[in-house]
């Protein structure tokens, strides 16, 4: 007979009951906060005082674990899983409720942490070739943790309302050093990757990428694998977040919501399943859905999966009416304009009923032009 923490630990590969018991709580911890932040509007960093308290309070935390009896918390905060917890799970939540909100503002904020976030994430995955070349240099020091921690307290840091770290990012280092540079690298991204996709199509080029990617070690398929969902996005991001246009920075913040996800189930099953290459195809075929506009993936995994999964209905509702207002602008002669909007409204007198959340929900309308027909 096998003792139940035995079989727990031969299911997880040897993982410890501590450490599982510390990721859930983590995301649990990690769920209250994304619900709690997201009621808090930010800074944008101008606060100097919020700054200091964050880093008296990292600095606490930092030496309460050093002082643990026991390193499952250390292990489960400070391990790319617990790191994909704080860095995804809450960010994923907010941009959920950004994109489906009614204020368009808060969009490119988000899109300012996924582009710093995605950034640090994607050096993580170079940090064994950037550990080689430090270790030859001090190795006594361990350099894997000192970067696991600095990312679980930087990702913090980026994301709370009251430091609003990657606002403050944006501003001073984004805007005006970091797009004059990948502007010009985006656009010529942009002419390669219609000419992969048109490749793509071909069944030859698919079955070459394929036994070619099989023939990788597995820490180079997962490199490939996040430099295809990271890169790309993160130069269309940059060059969305500097555009007064608020429509490429929902497209890119509804891809970062829905790739976030993916990654953090790449990192639960890594760590305890580990890696293979189908799961690693399956990702890089996940991401081109959500990613390419051909497909428009991401749209639909927002409305269809995740808007219902965060109970985000009606925000979306409002939402996609003042987008559709937007739209009649555009599309529709000005002598019009007045007569669909009346028209719009007067459909949504007629749908009153008897229940009393629709008769005081849908009146709200009336002055907006919106038809909820299809859009969630």
């Amino acid at each position: 007979i096998i003792e139940g923490e035995t079989l727990l630990q031969l299911i997880t590969m040897g993982i410890s009951t501590g450490q599982i018991i510390a990721w859930i709580f983590g995301a649990i911890i990690a769920a209250v906060i994304a619900v709690f932040t997201s009621r808090v509007n930010g800074t944008k960093g101008k606060n100097i005082w919020f700054h200091l308290v964050f880093v008296g309070i990292t600095i606490a935390i930092a030496c309460a674990l050093v002082f643990l009896p026991s390193d499952n918390v250390q292990k489960a905060c400070f391990s790319p899983l617990g790191i994909a917890i704080v860095g995804t799970l809450i960010p994923c939540y907010k941009s959920v409720v950004a994109v489906a909100s009614p204020d368009e503002e808060d969009d490119k904020a988000l899109l300012q942490y996924w582009i710093v976030s995605s950034f640090i994430q994607y050096l993580q995955y170079c940090s064994p070739w950037i550990n080689n070349i430090l270790d030859k240099l001090s190795p006594k020091i361990n350099w894997t943790e000192l970067w696991l921690g600095f990312e679980f307290f930087f990702f913090l840091w980026l994301f709370l309302p009251w430091t609003d770290g990657a606002v403050l990012i944006h501003k001073n280092v984004g805007d005006p050093y970091i797009r004059p540079i990948l502007e010009p690298i985006t656009k010529l991204l942009d002419s390669w990757i219609s000419v992969l996709i048109s490749a793509s199509v071909n069944f030859i080029f698919l079955w070459v990428f394929f036994a070619g990617f099989t023939m990788l070690h597995g820490k180079h398929q997962q490199f490939v694998t996040v430099t295809i969902g990271v890169v790309y996005p993160f130069l269309c991001s940059v060059a969305a977040a500097h555009t007064e246009q608020v429509e490429d920075d929902t497209y890119w913040l509804t891809y970062w919501a829905c790739y976030g996800l993916l990654f953090l189930a790449m990192q639960f099953i890594e760590q305890v399943v580990g890696s293979f290459p189908v799961m690693y195809i399956a990702v890089i075929a996940a991401t081109m859905y959500l990613m390419l506009p051909m497909f428009q993936g991401a749209d639909k995994v927002f409305r269809y999966v995740l808007v219902p999964l965060f109970r985000q209905h009606e925000m979306l509702f409002v939402r996609d009416a003042m987008r559709l207002e937007k739209e009649i602008a555009k599309k529709i002669p000005k002598s019009r304009v007045d007569s669909v909007r009346k028209q719009i409204a007067s459909r949504f007198s007629n749908t009153l009923s008897n229940d009393p959340a629709v008769d005081a929900f849908l009146p709200n309308y009336q002055s907006i032009s919106g038809n909820t027909d299809g859009m969630v």
